[in-house]
């Protein structure tokens, strides 16, 4: 087969059209795939992260349970204290709020005439001599 040498530079302009458009084709080919394995790469890293917070929620709400249980239990003794407790409160209570009405009625002006007059008896039982301290 024998090519005119017209024929022969066409076909080599054919190869060579050939040969850069399988060039670019393979270049963006490659361009292409390593993209394609970025994008891949940031799916399983996301996809691993989800997965850790997925894990990390599910021990924050394991933890919350725990913790829920121990105030639980702690609400529970203290109001088991409580109770034990609510009646010496209230006699330590009752006993208090007398001794201040004590307190109250002893700084009013009878009471304290009264307990003059308490003193003067007891000078006078035990002999004293009440006129000097009057003068």
């Amino acid at each position: 087969m024998s090519f005119t040498p017209e024929e022969a530079t066409q076909i080599k302009i054919d190869v060579g059209v050939l040969k850069n458009t399988t060039d670019k084709v393979l270049s963006a080919l490659s361009d292409n795939t390593e993209q394609l394995t970025t994008l891949i790469s940031k799916i399983d890293s996301h996809d691993i992260r989800r997965e850790y917070e997925a894990k990390e929620r599910l021990e924050d709400k394991e933890e919350v349970a725990e913790l829920k249980e121990a105030v639980n239990q702690v609400n529970s003794r203290i109001d088991a204290y409580i109770t034990d407790v609510a009646p010496i409160i209230a006699r330590s209570k009752s006993k208090q709020d007398s001794i201040d009405k004590f307190k109250d009625s002893m700084s009013t002006t009878g009471a304290k005439m009264f307990m003059v007059l308490i003193v003067v008896a007891i000078g006078a039982a035990l002999g004293l001599d009440l006129s000097s301290i009057v003068k």
